[in-house]
This record gives C-alpha cells, sequence and structure tokens, in this order.
C-alpha cells in the first residue's frame, strides 16, 4: 500500500485523478466548487462511518474556512488536492 500512496504522492498526474475522482463524489451538485452542505454531508457520512459525534455547523465552517485558501466560501479542486496530499502523506506515517 505505501508504494501506492508514494507513486500518487510523486506523479502529478495520479495526485490529480485521485483528487478529482473524491471531489466529483462530494460535488454532488457539479458545480465545480464543494460548497458548505456538500462539505457537511460527506463529514457526517465519515462521522457515521466511525461511529462518532457529527461534526457541528462551527466545526464544518472551521474546515471550510482552513481549506478555503482563497476565501471564496467554497473549496475548489486545488484546495482539495492539497487536502487529499495532506491525507496521503498521514497514511505513509502511520
Amino acid at each position: 500500500m505505501s508504494n501506492a500512496i508514494k507513486k500518487i504522492l510523486n506523479t502529478p498526474q495520479l495526485l490529480e485523478e485521485v483528487t478529482k475522482r473524491a471531489f466529483d463524489s462530494i460535488d454532488t451538485d457539479k458545480s465545480g466548487k464543494i460548497e458548505t452542505k456538500e462539505l457537511k454531508d460527506v463529514l457526517i457520512q465519515i462521522s457515521m462511518d466511525f461511529k462518532t459525534e457529527p461534526p457541528t455547523d462551527e466545526e464544518v465552517n472551521e474546515v471550510l474556512k482552513f481549506l478555503d485558501t482563497d476565501k471564496s466560501g467554497t473549496i475548489e479542486l486545488k484546495e482539495f488536492e492539497v487536502l487529499i496530499a495532506d491525507l496521503l502523506k498521514s497514511m505513509l506515517d502511520q
């Protein structure tokens, strides 16, 4: 698994492809942006999968603010790619 993750991280085209697939699954209205409701929906689903408390609106807004580097109020693909790369890197560290 770690070799596959390293390959994704070291191949910009693969990282972009993985990011796009994840992004498209969250961008349910196909606007090309992840909006607050879409982000909240996915964070709720993750909390259900891990049997944890669902995020509060404040927590969702904090995640959005962290990822929304251009302060547009939404998460674009390039902003989301940073999150995917960070998640993959953290998987390598485990």
